[in-house]
């Protein structure tokens, strides 16, 4: 008994939706004052209207789309990844292992350089892994 309530309660639902549909869906003329709303699948535009907006047309082909902004703006380093190498002792530069533009791990020798009190070589080895964008440094500088 109670399945049939059921289903005849929700076959009258199902029936009175179309109802309720035509009736909130179909006023639009006393929406809109009279002026109807035309739903048209393209739009034609007139040589002047692409002359005022500076639309140019061409025809479709194949290629790559790129897209180029020119914003300002300044491009800086992030300190926690900028390190300054120097040497822990004096002496002279015999080899230049790295320069301005290669990129390095931590632990690479950039240079080696040949103490002055003791002439034994040192490796000078990059602290972090970056790239190389300012050299101080040249063969033979002490």
């Amino acid at each position: 008994m109670i399945k049939n309530s059921i289903v005849m309660t929700m076959a009258a639902l199902i029936l009175a939706c179309p109802l309720v549909a035509s009736v909130t869906d179909h006023n639009h003329e006393a929406q809109t004052g009279g002026h109807a709303e035309h739903h048209e699948d393209h739009i034609e535009w007139t040589p002047e209207l692409l002359s005022e907006f500076g639309i140019e047309t061409a025809v479709v082909t194949e290629g790559t789309v790129q897209k180029i902004r020119e914003l300002p703006g300044e491009l800086e380093f992030h300190l926690d990844y900028l390190a300054h190498v120097t040497s822990r002792y004096s002496g002279v530069v015999k080899k230049i292992y790295k320069h301005v533009g290669d990129s390095v791990k931590k632990g690479d020798t950039l240079a080696i350089l040949e103490s002055n009190d003791s002439l034994t070589n040192y490796r000078i080895k990059a602290p972090l892994t970056g790239v190389i964008y300012e050299k101080h440094l040249t063969l033979g500088e002490s």
